[in-house]
């Protein structure tokens, strides 16, 4: 799709505050005549999670109403892996979380096969047609499920939702804003949004987008339309154990070696060792057992490999988030105190990222750390809402799928408006 990336329109409520004038005032620095093309995709959340990886990419709007009424979920991906393709990931899980016990959901676990209740979580082939046994099965032995994938999720019909998938600026084929900044990005990306006539948005934002989150939910002509935020891993702070994270031993690397690299991971299979140790590397340990909980998640686990190929177009992205994350590391105060307009209820969840913290349960001291600065970063918000939420058992890279989608469906349920 073609947007401008010039100024947004002026539709404020009431007066302004010195605060706000100045920022308003910077979106004039802009190019106003300047466009970018961005690759979308605005589906229901009854397509996914089958074939997640199929749909066409679109480049311009495109009207269903049926899927425009629904509640907006927006999914931002980070740096590494980033582009259309992860945000559709992450966007299958809450999809596959939102319609697993969902009798009516075509994708629903009851519906597919039959599930073994056991504390293994095993699945096996379908011996009893009965839904109304599969269901009471279930409730009777819910108290006794693990707490991995999809386990605890309470049989009811939900509403669809509208999933609004991007690829960010320089990732795949969605060209570069005029300016490496988050602010630049979040207007095109509210550009996007008006052009879809999306009335408002629930954000879920991973790792480096957090900074993008941070700026749509704080512009003053956008805030309102910002049901609620929640930044997972989220780089908040200038942390360099948190860059390190974010920077692999094969970032720098020619993009050849980095597709050989993975692909020679994920080819082995998903019952090989190699490529159960590449989605722990990922995904974390949790990933590991989750990804045989159903049939969705199995889907999305084998399919992790694609989420790091094409690299040679995604460094364009990936150079442009570090300009970003350059700049935000030189005006990092003043960028937080625009963080004092953000209203938004916040959900912040946290991942470990070492095989040490999920074998001994507890966050070690880096993640202990990781977490208080996240408190600290989001501690002058206007937000009368902020959750911190723990999951041990994450990835270097990604994190567990089932289990951060459970976790964000639960926040979007209560607070993100969605009923």
């Amino acid at each position: 799709m073609s947007i401008s990336a010039g100024q947004l329109s002026e539709t404020t409520k009431g007066p302004l505050s010195i605060k706000e004038i100045l920022r308003a005032s910077k979106l004039t620095r802009l190019i106003p005549g300047s466009s970018i093309s961005m690759q979308y995709s605005f589906k229901s959340s009854s397509f996914f999670p089958s074939k997640f990886l199929v749909p066409v990419p679109q480049f311009q709007p495109q009207m269903d109403l049926s899927v425009r009424n629904l509640p907006c979920v927006l999914f931002l991906h980070g740096t590494f892996p980033g582009g259309f393709d992860v945000s559709r990931w992450m966007a299958a899980g809450l999809a596959q979380s939102h319609n697993i016990w969902d009798p009516i959901s075509r994708y629903s676990a009851l519906n597919l096969f039959n599930v073994d209740y056991t504390e293994s979580t095993s699945y096996g082939s379908k011996n009893n047609d009965n839904l109304e046994n599969d269901q009471s099965k279930f409730e009777s032995d819910q108290s006794k499920q693990t707490n991995h994938g999809y386990d605890n999720m309470s049989i009811y019909h939900r509403p669809p939702l509208g999933i609004l998938n991007i690829s960010r600026p320089g990732y795949l084929e969605s060209s570069l804003t005029i300016e490496d900044t988050f602010m630049s990005e979040a207007l095109a990306i509210i550009r996007l949004i008006n052009g879809l006539s999306i009335r408002s948005v629930r954000i879920v934002a991973h790792g480096t987008s957090a900074l993008l989150a941070m700026e749509l939910a704080s512009l003053l002509q956008f805030r309102d339309k910002v049901r609620s935020i929640v930044l997972i891993d989220p780089l908040l702070s200038s942390s360099s154990k948190l860059l390190d994270r974010i920077d692999t031993p094969l970032s720098h690397m020619p993009s050849f070696i980095k597709n050989w690299y993975y692909y020679g991971w994920a080819k082995q299979g998903m019952d090989s060792p190699q490529f159960r140790n590449f989605v722990s590397e990922v995904c974390g340990p949790l990933g590991t057992e989750e990804m045989f909980s159903d049939l969705g998640l199995s889907t999305l686990y084998k399919h992790l490999g694609v989420l790091f190929s094409r690299n040679e177009n995604r460094k364009s992205g990936i150079k442009s988030d570090y300009i970003k994350l350059e700049s935000f590391t030189k005006n990092e105060s003043e960028v937080k105190q625009q963080w004092n307009l953000v209203k938004a209820p916040i959900l912040c969840i946290s991942t470990s990222s070492t095989i040490e913290e999920y074998k001994s349960n507890e966050f070690n001291n880096q993640s202990l750390v990781l977490e208080e600065e996240r408190r600290a970063a989001l501690l002058n918000t206007q937000s009368k809402t902020q959750k911190f939420e723990r999951v041990i058992g994450g990835g270097r890279l990604l994190y567990p799928l089932g289990e951060v989608s459970n976790r964000v469906l639960e926040f979007l349920n209560q607070y993100g408006s969605i009923h």
